[in-house]
Parts: structure tokens; sequence; C-alpha cells
């Protein structure tokens, strides 16, 4: 072996120092095997790593210099896609009408840590740790609610899905670790005040007309989506549909319109809601309140609030969680308290009705997060035909 010059070994250090630094930022040691081969391409040069390449040869061939920019340009797409920017498409309306059903965006990883109250984000999905594999639209979890899990394991064939490989959603971070949050009558307040006014929100109401049909084509106009237009009749002259205020206020003017007023669940118990426990009678429009943990701090752990935080003791945080004679146990110790390792969110859709988020499924951990939705670099709607189906307005849009 040749005796490395200075200038390798400068090459080397540089290269090992930068590459050390992108492991500790990326969080994966996994990638710690690649300093051998680091090494080798600067030091030691045994292997011949651009194998397409012949040794000694200073003027390469064509079909040699379309493979380094092939490879090349593989790598940075790859580095790029993992660590800063993604593409995402809108496949359903939960964040109408600030987002819309067919608005391809970019995804910005760079940021993903810095998550802010507001913010609008996509991550892992929570609950897609276990899955029914011959039905997995529904969430497992909400099944074995629903069903019990004996049936559940008799019928389905159960899989399970690290953090990475479950779907992705996105919604709005509207409360961040340390927040309270509460909502009333479908208004969300956060430490005590009303959440901020940003995006467009939609609430479901309930409208009686005279017993005249509506035009789809008017309710078109209006931005009403086809698909919600088809379900939105409940029976005669009685119709739930989805609006922002604006629809509200252009509906009034239809004069054959008798009421239109906002579904609201009151004080009704939905055990769909987390945490999915009969002494916390939430729903989607009277909710909480709730403190979202925040990494380092603790809080007293009882028989009552446990519901809350269970599932991120055991699961997300990976404790053995027991309750035993009324006493709560963590790895085998009788505790009342209980430190978070981690930071969480809780993420709703604009679209308040219409969205399955952190209210039914509880807080979404630091490590599920996958980035912030940035752009809509194009928007195409599904309703219309081409060309008319571009939306032209939304395309480069800034997400808010």
């Amino acid at each position: 072996m040749e005796k490395p010059s200075k200038k390798d070994i400068i090459k080397f250090s540089i290269a090992i120092v930068i590459y050390i630094l992108w492991i500790i930022w990326n969080g994966s040691l996994w990638w710690l095997l690649g300093i051998p081969v680091i090494f080798d391409i600067y030091i030691t040069k045994k292997v011949h790593w651009a194998f397409w390449k012949k040794k000694g040869v200073e003027k390469q061939t064509k079909t040699v210099e379309w493979i380094d920019a092939v490879i090349f340009a593989v790598v940075v797409a790859s580095l790029i896609r993992t660590f800063l920017f993604e593409a995402y498409t809108i496949p359903t309306s939960s964040m109408e009408k600030s987002l819309l059903v067919g608005d391809y965006l970019f995804v910005n990883k760079f940021t993903y840590r810095k998550i802010k109250n507001n913010d609008v984000v996509v991550f892992n999905f929570p609950e897609g740790d276990t899955v029914c594999l011959e039905n997995q639209a529904p969430s497992y979890h909400q099944l074995v609610r629903d069903y019990g899990r004996d049936r559940i394991w008799q019928y389905y064939t159960i899989g399970y899905r690290p953090v990475d490989k479950r779907e992705n959603y996105i919604k709005r971070c509207v409360a961040i670790p340390g927040d309270s949050l509460k909502i009333v009558d479908g208004q969300l307040f956060i430490n005590g005040q009303p959440q901020k006014e940003i995006g467009i929100k939609q609430y479901r109401y309930d409208i009686i007309t005279d017993g005249t049909a509506f035009s789809p084509k008017a309710l078109q106009r209006l931005g009403i989506s086809m698909e919600d237009i088809s379900r939105s009749q409940i029976a005669a002259g009685h119709y739930q549909i989805p609006l922002t205020p604006e629809m509200v206020e252009s509906l009034r003017n239809f004069r054959f319109i008798r009421e239109i007023k906002r579904v609201n669940a009151g004080d009704r118990y939905d055990g769909s809601n987390f945490p999915h426990d009969a002494r916390y009678r939430w729903n989607e429009d009277n909710f909480g309140p709730l403190w979202v943990p925040q990494k380092g701090a603790t809080t007293d752990l009882t028989i009552d609030n446990l519901p809350l935080y269970q599932r991120i003791i055991r699961i997300y945080e990976g404790n053995d969680l027991q309750v035993k004679d009324s006493t709560i146990y963590i790895n085998g110790q009788p505790t009342d308290k209980y430190t978070f390792a981690m930071d969480y969110y809780w993420m709703m859709g604009d679209n308040r009705h219409n969205s399955l988020d952190s209210r039914f499924w509880g807080f979404v951990p630091e490590d599920h997060i996958v980035g912030k939705a940035s752009m809509i670099w194009f928007s195409s709607d599904k309703d219309q035909p081409f060309p008319k189906n571009i939306r032209w307005r939304r395309l480069f849009k800034i997400i808010h």
C-alpha cells in the first residue's frame, strides 16, 4: 500500500468530520458502516469504487460520463428527498379549504424539528403501528375499541409497521409541547386564548329548505366539492354540508332556504374520541382541557389521568406499564409520577367536522414528524376535465 499523501489525509479528515456530523444530525448509527468506505476512498485505496471507470485513464468515454452524471443525480435526489424536501399529494378533504384534494406539495424536512403553532405538518400516523392486513383503511385500534380484540384477531391477519412505514397524514399543528388546549362549541382555545385565525376553516351545517332541491352547479360555483354535494342530502329539504363562513353568507341569499345552523355535538359522549374513556366525556366540538406533554416535564400520574398518557408511556416511549390494586407500576416500580422522554404535538384538520385527527387518536410524538408543508407546486381538480382541472391560482402558492 502506498503511503497516503498529506493532501489525501487532509481530504479524509474533512470528509470524515462532515460525515460524522451528518450521522449525528441524521440520528441513525447504521451510517457508521460508511466510515470504512470513506477511509478506503482517501487512504488505503484498495477497492476500485468507481468500477465503471478504468484505472489510470484521464479521459473518460461519453458512456462513463453519462454514468457519472446519472449516479450523481440519483445520489443528490435521494439526499434531497430524505433530508430536505419531499413531494406529497393531498388525498382527503380534512384540510379543506386551506388545502384541497389534488394539491401537490413540497414538504420541508429540514425545519421539521422547529414546528410552531399553526404550521401545516406531514407526519406518520401514530395509530398506524398495527394494521389489519385485509382491511388497512380503518385504524386497527379503533376496530379493537369497536368490536373487541378477540374478534378482530379472529377475522384478520394482524401486521406491524415501524414509524417510517406508516401512512403519512397532513394536519395543522394547533398545539405544541407545553400548551394546554380546549374546544368549546367548536372553538379551539390554546392556553386560554382563541386559536389564531389562520387557514380557512370549515364546519358542517344543517340546511333546511322549503322543499326546493339544490342545483349541484350552484353549489359548485360556491366552491363546494362534488364529493360533499353527493352526500349532502339527509332527507327531503334537509342537507348537511361543510361550509366556510363565506359560503354560509352566500347561501343565506338563497330564497328557498329556511334555516342554516352549524352542527354541534353538544354534551354527547363519543367513545371514538381520545382518550376513549367514559371518564372523559368529550366529543369533536367540546373537548378538554388537555395539556400537551413536553420533553423533560414531569406530571402526576393517577388512575384517573392514566388514559391520557398510557399510550405514550407504553408504546411511544417503550416502558412496561401495569396497574395492580389501583397502583401504577412502570418497569416494575410503583410510581405516581412520569417524566416524558419526547415532545408531543396536537394536530387538527381545518375541515373540523370531516377530519380524523388528534381528537380521535391523541398526541403525535416528535419522532413521527416528517416535515412542514411549505408550498403547493401543482393543483388539479378531479371534478373538472382537462385543462379546466388545473387550478392555476394555486400553483407555487406558499402554505400558511
